[in-house]
């Protein structure tokens, strides 16, 4: 979770200004009551802000304030970003600890081959088999184990073609590192992750790999000719872009590697090609999730898109994680609150329909995700995001803040999920255990005439069922005869009828 400072600053950063904004002589009320373009031009140049490029006066709104949150509470998207990693850390400590616990479990259960196991320890092992707490007790440790030894936590970012998904993962990172333009260029699914510099590795269906040793200029442009959609698409007439997209390539998947503290500690993110666009590339993704633990989502919309949210994407994408989840053996199953829901490209949407466009992507998100909450849609503009940081990498747009705070809650739910469901589980065997030994130990408390007292009641009860069952068997035999005979006189009745209709 994010600490508590820092929830406080976001959460009250425009409202009551201090001493502290006086003194700078800027404060974020002067900003919102900005009431033309030449007073904004003009608080700019007082605080020497750097207006090029910026058109209208919510954009020299935007700037301002970015300016005024960096020198007030520093670089925001650095903070969070540490806290993400943070976040890591927790987990790594959480995992270990719950690690020695699944592996005592275990060592209660050892192999029959390897010890002379107790007797009470096979009853209770029989028991929980049959109660269906477990097949094989030490095989399911040994699972709880290594998904627990499982740093990684995966997060898959889907969503409609051309709705931004690159280009916002871009933003996250802070450069161009994967392609980005109108046209859909994602058509290989990108594994981004933490190491010490920064390279990629393109990974061949066929097992063969082609490594990029180093990602500076030249090499960039090496994986985007090699891996990706080149530039010259931008060119080429839309239906043949669409068309290439449709044609089987080669690549299992290509893995790009930087030096991001928020990288560091296990947090691993996935770009994809566009949700429902064709088979191939639909059966892509879906073989992905089958064969990785995916943690958490995060769907990208094109909310300027007139008819709204595309739903049957969303619902195809949820149909893709059950079917693959399916024939997967993650210890870890779908978690739907595990989502982020970024509404992008809100710039492109007029300030005047924006209540309206809100109020429509919020109804169809509920309708349309099971457990869903209007805190996890997020109204994001990545053109904005990426103007700003390409000003100063320290101004950060408020939508960027609720969206890299929003990436920091999916990354604590989906990790808790992971711990949870071997605490859970190993929670119920214990529970399970603690009670078949405790009915034991009453059993062998017992006296012996205790004991007999037992027996023979439960002999009676037995004997009681026996003729109960004898009573019932009687009764149905006796109907069972009498719908016999009955069945008997009607054909018999039928079939003499019958031979004298064929003489007449």
């Amino acid at each position: 979770m994010a600490d508590e400072p820092d929830r406080i600053m976001y959460s009250t950063i425009h409202e009551n200004n201090t001493d502290d904004d006086v003194h700078q002589g800027l404060t974020y009320q002067d900003i919102e009551l900005l009431p033309d373009l030449s007073d904004a031009i003009a608080l700019a140049e007082t605080h020497n802000v750097d207006y090029d490029g910026l058109e209208s006066l919510s954009e020299f709104k935007c700037r301002l304030k970015c300016h005024l949150t960096l020198t007030k509470s520093g670089n925001l998207k650095d903070k969070i970003q540490r806290q993400i990693a943070d976040v890591g850390k927790d987990d790594k400590i959480k995992r270990e600890n719950l690690c020695r616990m699944v592996n005592e479990l275990k060592n209660v259960f050892p192999k029959k081959s390897l010890t002379q196991t107790i007797r009470r320890q096979e009853i209770v092992e029989e028991l929980l088999n049959k109660d269906g707490s477990t097949d094989d007790i030490r095989e399911d440790c040994d699972k709880r184990i290594a998904s627990l030894q499982e740093k990684e936590c995966v997060i898959l970012i889907a969503g409609e073609s051309s709705a931004g998904k690159s280009s916002l993962l871009n933003a996250i990172l802070g450069e161009e590192i994967l392609p980005s333009h109108m046209l859909p260029c994602t058509s290989c699914i990108t594994v981004i992750k933490y190491y010490a510099y920064r390279n990629a590795i393109i990974v061949y269906r066929d097992g063969h790999i082609d490594k990029i040793p180093n990602l500076d200029k030249e090499g960039l442009q090496q994986l985007q000719q090699r891996a990706y959609f080149s530039k010259a698409n931008q060119n080429k007439p839309h239906a043949d872009v669409y068309a290439a997209r449709k044609e089987e390539h080669d690549i299992a998947e290509i893995q790009v590697y930087l030096p991001l503290p928020m990288l560091a500690n296990g947090l691993v993110l996935v770009d994809t090609p566009g949700i429902g666009e064709n088979e191939f590339l639909e059966n892509y993704l879906m073989e992905y999730i089958r064969t990785h633990q995916i943690l958490g989502f995060m769907y990208i919309i094109m909310t300027d898109n007139a008819l709204g949210i595309a739903e049957d994407r969303l619902v195809n994408l949820m149909s893709l994680i059950i079917k693959s989840q399916k024939s997967s053996t993650d210890i870890v199953k779908f978690n739907p609150k595990a989502a982020l829901f970024v509404c992008n490209r809100w710039d492109m949407v007029k300030d005047e329909d924006k209540d309206a466009v809100r109020r429509n992507a919020i109804n169809q998100l509920e309708k349309t995700w099971p457990e869903f909450e209007p805190k996890l849609a997020v109204f994001f503009s990545t053109m904005a995001a990426l103007r700003e940081q390409n000003v100063n990498p320290g101004y950060v747009t408020d939508e960027f803040v609720a969206l890299l705070l929003g990436l920091q809650s999916l990354v604590n739910v989906s990790l808790d999920k992971r711990i949870h469901a071997s605490y859970r589980w190993m929670g119920n065997v214990l529970q399970r255990s603690v009670h078949y030994l405790r009915t034991m130990v009453r059993t062998l408390e017992m006296s012996g005439r205790e004991r007999q007292r037992k027996s023979a009641e439960a002999t009676q009860k037995l004997n009681v069922l026996d003729r109960k069952a004898g009573d019932v068997v009687k009764h149905l035999k006796s109907e069972m005869e009498y719908s016999v005979r009955h069945i008997s006189d009607e054909a018999s009745i039928y079939l003499h009828v019958k031979y004298y209709f064929v003489l007449w």
